[in-house]
């Protein structure tokens, strides 16, 4: 299994455990403040788990089980990329800027990070939008950026926090679309109060209680 993880955050009465394969998308899904949101949190490295453990592709995320101290990989080293409810983007800078800041925290130069950015901009259909400012966008072209921001960061998990969310009706089906060619062979975790989107999107599904 490429994600193991089994977590309890006794402050806010989450409990998960889930083992998805590699190139599969888990649906987390559950009334509101069930802790769908909470589980993403933890596995970002966001909110440190009362207990538990997580690994990665055999790489231990986080171990609260067995020692006092304990293992915690900082957010960063994690190769964990979680793209939030709303968009977030860099308001000073431009679509592209924002999109090449993730290649640009990897080290490329600025040259090599803008055509890595251009390439995820074409991937999600908002390289129109490049030279634009984050308050020029609509909600589901920002949704678009903020996708090809996250997937620019290459990371080995891809969280998405009510990715559908901020879009109205008419944008919804199209970029339910672009999520399911998107997400088709990476290991993702997808979390929806939809039945429609996690029926589109997920392989599996955990459903979280109150």
């Amino acid at each position: 299994m490429t994600l193991i993880f089994d977590l309890h955050v006794a402050s806010r009465g989450v409990q998960a455990a889930c083992s998805l394969g590699a190139g599969r998308t888990l649906g987390l899904t559950g009334p509101n403040g069930c802790g769908k949101s909470t589980v993403l949190d933890v596995l970002a490295g966001l909110l440190i788990p009362s207990c538990g453990h997580a690994s990665l592709q055999g790489r231990t995320l986080f171990n609260l089980d067995d020692d006092a101290r304990g293992t915690w990989v900082a957010p960063h080293r994690r190769a964990v990329t979680l793209m939030a409810q709303r968009p977030l983007l860099f308001p000073h800078l431009s679509v592209l800027e924002n999109v090449a800041f993730a290649q640009r925290s990897r080290g490329l130069t600025r040259r090599a990070a803008r055509e890595a950015a251009m390439g995820w901009l074409r991937e999600v259909g908002a390289e129109r939008f490049a030279s634009r400012q984050p308050d020029a966008l609509s909600g589901g072209q920002a949704q678009r950026v903020a996708l090809a921001r996250a997937l620019a960061a290459e990371p080995e998990l891809l969280l998405l926090d009510e990715p559908l969310a901020p879009v109205d009706a008419a944008g919804k089906e199209d970029l339910r679309e672009l999520l399911s060619r998107v997400l088709e062979g990476r290991t993702a975790v997808v979390v929806s109060h939809d039945p429609a989107d996690v029926e589109h999107l997920a392989d599996e599904v955990l459903t979280l209680g109150v």
